[in-house]
Order: structure tokens, then C-alpha cells, then sequence
């Protein structure tokens, strides 16, 4: 059972990762993250206290509900979120998209945030990944 101590932000993860999946199926990545970051959207994702653990949280349990098959988008919607947060508190937040090679030679993208040059709530390695877009 989930105890929700803070239903607003929990409300605000949902609609925007239904939101960034909706949109996501128009537009590519890196317009998403300019949309978003826009100055109009600022006081949709200020919060009072920075508690990022709890934003981890309910985001990780937000998308884990999420069908099978949107799974691959998971990273990125994951990721934007973060960004929209973080970005009205840590000026040095980035968001990130990075590319590698599989052992069959197949490309594979994962997007992540970095605040003060390290990955945030970040599980894997992104070592291999090589950066080719970055949104500051």
C-alpha cells in the first residue's frame, strides 16, 4: 500500500509523464525539454521543500506502472521529469542524451540528469554512453 504524504507532488508526476508520453509521440526529445523548461511552466514544478528522495519515489513508482511497451521510453520521460524539477533549484542541472554500441553493433540512447557533473537518481553505469546532446 502506498502512503502518500505529498498527493500534489504525486499528482504532478503523473501528469507529466502521461503528458511527456503523449507529447513524445509529436516531437523528438530535445523539443520536449525546451518546451518544458519554458519560464511559463516554472511554478508548475516548484515545491516547497527539495525532497528528493520522496520526487524519486513516487516517479520510480509512477512509471513502473507504466505497460511493457513503453518501457523504452522510461529514461527519457524519467529524465525530463527530474530536469523540470531540478532545473528551478540547481543551476548547474543538465539534462543529457547519450548513445553506445551493443555487442551486435545496434545503437542503444538512455537520457539522464547530472547535478554538479554526477549523475542524479541515476542507477546504471553511464560510463559507455557518449554524450551528444546536452541541455543546460
Amino acid at each position: 500500500m502506498l502512503i502518500v504524504k505529498d498527493p500534489v507532488l504525486l499528482l504532478k508526476i503523473y501528469f507529466l509523464s502521461c503528458l511527456f508520453l503523449f507529447i513524445s509521440y509529436f516531437t523528438n526529445a530535445y523539443h520536449l525539454a525546451q518546451i518544458f523548461t519554458q519560464k511559463m511552466f516554472r511554478p508548475f514544478f516548484s515545491f516547497k521543500e527539495a525532497n528528493f528522495d520522496r520526487l524519486s519515489f513516487y516517479l520510480n513508482f509512477v512509471l513502473s506502472h507504466w505497460p511493457f511497451y513503453l518501457k523504452d521510453k522510461f529514461c527519457l520521460v524519467k529524465s525530463l521529469i527530474l530536469y523540470c524539477f531540478l532545473k528551478p533549484k540547481k543551476e548547474n542541472a543538465h539534462w543529457i542524451m547519450g548513445v553506445t554500441r551493443d555487442e551486435h553493433g545496434r545503437w542503444n540512447g538512455h537520457a539522464w540528469v547530472e547535478a554538479n557533473g554526477l549523475p542524479f537518481l541515476e542507477d546504471k553505469s553511464i560510463a559507455q554512453f557518449e554524450k551528444i546532446r546536452v541541455r543546460e
